[in-house]
């Protein structure tokens, strides 16, 4: 699992331990990727976001059509530039 901070300073790898902190803030928002839900991950979906636990089970077994593949998202897919993306996707007023 990995947690990113994002902000005008761009993305900022963090400790999972950070997450409550990280999630207080205004000044930008939280990123995390969870490529595998594992035991790990489904706490943090329970606990820090508080995750339906039928909700934390289907991510833990969900299953993507054959021969479909959607590329890994990072930090740098983020829609706005000054967060560390490359591409100027903002939705108009904001």
């Amino acid at each position: 699992m990995d947690v990113y901070w994002l902000s005008d300073a761009g993305a900022e790898r963090q400790d999972v331990a950070a997450l409550p902190s990280l999630l207080v803030r205004e000044d930008g928002f939280v990123w995390v990727d969870i490529p595998e839900c594992d035991e790990a991950a489904s706490r943090v979906l329970a606990d820090v976001f508080g995750f339906h636990p039928l909700a934390i089970k289907h991510c833990r077994e969900r299953t993507h059509a054959e021969g479909a593949c959607l590329p890994r998202s990072s930090p740098d897919d983020c829609p706005w530039p000054s967060a560390g993306g490359g591409r100027s996707r903002r939705p108009a007023g904001t």
